[in-house]
């Protein structure tokens, strides 16, 4: 599934003509916090542990990466990344005000450390462990915070380069560190521990590998008998070493431990997808595509892109071999997995998806639209991604079956969208839902979760969106990017499913499936009704129906401090005029706002750290 979430709505006024007007109304309405925590308590979400982690499906599982030493961290996400399966986890890179904040232990599948922790992030480290988490921990300093009385860190630990065998793997060259207190280590020992707030747990500790020189302990795993939690403690530098770099056979060693030790899905070499770049479809009609061909921006039928050109190829033309520098884009043909003739007839359109720009590969939607101003409702089809961002660059997954497009909307800056920018990606979130609804008689239960991601039964996101945009003269080019689950049950559920589902609860006629080009076309006939009824001064009603979708209404919360201690309840009633979420708290009449850059992990769920102006 993606992970799509939305850019700072704050960004989209920076250079618009709105911007005083929003800046008067925001801080002489609301009081000024610096980056409070919200503390949200589960609602309808299921929040039992399952047996063998602490993780839930609620969110694709995040795998997240902690390391002081920022270029080990990227090495760790790139070696993540080349190991695991394919549109099953997100990786996140987190910081130390992150850990800190604890929003993120319930949706974690894995976290990985790298070199040396600070006190005060052991014992939450710790404490992840032995609540149940999966840890895999590098040339820390956990042990003494775990065993405090048998390990002590103070004194800097030897490195050699070392032969090591891990199962099939003999004579591999690694740095390890040589801990003389790791040695005397037992094994198969058991030992009760105490947690940070006075459980006992009672572990097991296993050696699981031992280096070939002088059989120093390379690996020793930990599981906790009570909540399932396993750690694994290396001595072995994962990562690039001064003394080492990485090899293929490393990159082995640490796929093996992840899957064996750790439970983690990785690639498999017999059914490892390989994406290919092809052909792509301009979708439309002969007028919709001569208008299209005939902008400024296409040059001899070449439009040229940040990282990429797109060449438009009539039958009398011979396409180049695509790639991912330069994609043919066909212009009389169809699509051969994409029925152009239903989702026309499904489109009522006048402007949104005439034209549409079908690609089976593309690195991502986004790229097409983002660097060019093309024409008001051009849209993206993408059936696959290899390289989608979300906010702050992080990963989302596209599977296939996910129905995902990009679009570009211009907005006059003096109109009431203009004057809103920021209500966009609400608007498109109630679109979506809408589209839904209309699909399936509205028995399917569908919100949103603020401020425009798509959830199933209160429970599970299905999908979300990612908007940019840039002020040219007196208009504002805004580029969303939407995802949706529609066809791919993993890693969460989707459309389809729920249908499924319904259908086996409900006596009578069953639902249909939905298809990609009957719900694309739907989406995109919802957008523009919206989008005009509200261009023509009916701004009410897109709050009306934000209101009728969205999962948060009174909902209470927490408002912690920045130090993560001081604690005051709270209430959330609802959004203001751009789409900031309205937050009271005991012993104030007026609410704050937070800005939607704010969701740091789940906001259903756990902890956020909203920003504030």
């Amino acid at each position: 599934m993606f992970y799509w979430t939305t850019k700072s709505a704050r960004s989209y006024i920076l250079l618009s003509k709105s911007r005083e007007q929003l800046s008067r109304y925001q801080y002489a309405t609301f009081p000024v916090l610096t980056e409070p925590v919200l503390q949200i308590p589960s609602r309808s979400i299921n929040s039992e542990r399952c047996s063998t982690s602490k993780m839930n499906n609620s969110k694709p599982p995040n795998i997240l990466v902690y390391s002081a030493d920022c270029p080990a961290k990227r090495k760790l996400i790139a070696l993540l990344k080349d190991v695991l399966a394919v549109d099953t986890y997100t990786v996140y890179p987190v910081t130390e005000a992150q850990i800190t904040a604890k929003a993120w232990p319930e949706s974690t599948a894995l976290l990985l450390l790298q070199g040396p922790v600070a006190k005060d992030l052991e014992k939450v480290f710790v404490d992840f462990f032995l609540d149940g988490g999966k840890l895999l921990a590098s040339c820390t300093n956990l042990l003494s915070a775990l065993l405090p009385k048998e390990f002590d860190y103070n004194a800097p630990l030897k490195e050699d380069s070392v032969p090591l065998a891990y199962r099939t793997l003999e004579s591999l060259n690694v740095v390890q560190r040589l801990d003389r207190n790791l040695d005397m280590f037992e094994n198969h020992r058991t030992q009760i521990v105490v947690d940070s707030k006075g459980h006992s747990n009672l572990l097991n500790f296993d050696i699981i590998a031992r280096e070939d020189k002088e059989n120093h302990v390379s690996m020793l795993s930990a599981k906790s008998y009570k909540t399932n939690g396993k750690a694994l403690f290396s001595e072995i530098y994962l990562t690039d070493h001064e003394r080492l770099s990485v090899n293929e056979a490393h990159t082995q060693l640490f796929k093996e431990l992840l899957h064996n030790e750790m439970d983690i899905t990785v690639k498999s070499h017999k059914c490892q997808e390989v994406l290919t770049f092809t052909n792509g479809f301009l979708i439309g009609s002969s007028e919709d595509k001569d208008l299209f061909l005939k902008h400024e921006k296409i040059v001899k039928q070449n439009l040229s892109l940040k990282n990429f050109a797109l060449q438009f190829c009539s039958n009398e033309d011979v396409p180049p071999d695509p790639s991912q520098s330069l994609i043919p884009i066909l212009l009389d043909q169809s699509p051969p997995n994409f029925s152009t003739a239903k989702y026309l007839a499904h489109l009522k359109t006048s402007s949104l998806g005439r034209p549409t720009l079908y690609l089976p590969v593309v690195t991502s939607s986004m790229d097409i639209v983002t660097p060019v101003t093309l024409s008001h409702g051009f849209v993206v089809i993408p059936r696959r991604q290899t390289s989608g961002n979300g906010r702050n660059n992080n990963a989302w997954l596209s599977p296939e079956g996910c129905a995902m497009f990009s679009i570009q909307l211009h907005v006059p800056l003096n109109s009431p969208l203009g004057q809103r920018l920021p209500m966009i990606q609400h608007l498109v979130a109630v679109a979506i839902v809408s589209a839904i609804h209309k699909a399936t008689g509205s028995v399917l239960d569908v919100r949103l979760k603020w401020p425009n991601d798509i959830y199933a039964n209160g429970q599970v996101k299905i999908g979300g969106s990612i908007i940019n945009s840039q002020v040219q003269a007196d208009r504002a080019i805004v580029n969303v990017g939407c995802g949706l689950n529609l066809s791919n049950s993993r890693p969460t559920v989707c459309v389809n499913d729920l249908i499924e589902r319904k259908n086996r609860e409900t006596d009578g006629d069953p639902l249909p499936k939905l298809q990609h080009e009957q719900l694309l076309a739907m989406i995109f006939n919802e957008i523009e009704l919206l989008f005009d009824r509200v261009q023509s001064q009916d701004v009410e009603q897109l709050y009306r129906r934000y209101y009728d979708c969205w999962l948060h209404e009174n909902q209470k919360v927490t408002v912690k401090g920045e130090d993560g201690q001081q604690e005051v309840a709270g209430q959330i009633t609802g959004i203001d005029e751009y789409g900031y979420l309205l937050v009271t708290t005991e012993g104030r009449d007026i609410p704050f706002c937070v800005h939607p850059d704010g969701n740091s992990f789940d906001m259903m769920k756990g902890l956020i750290i909203p920003k504030y102006f």
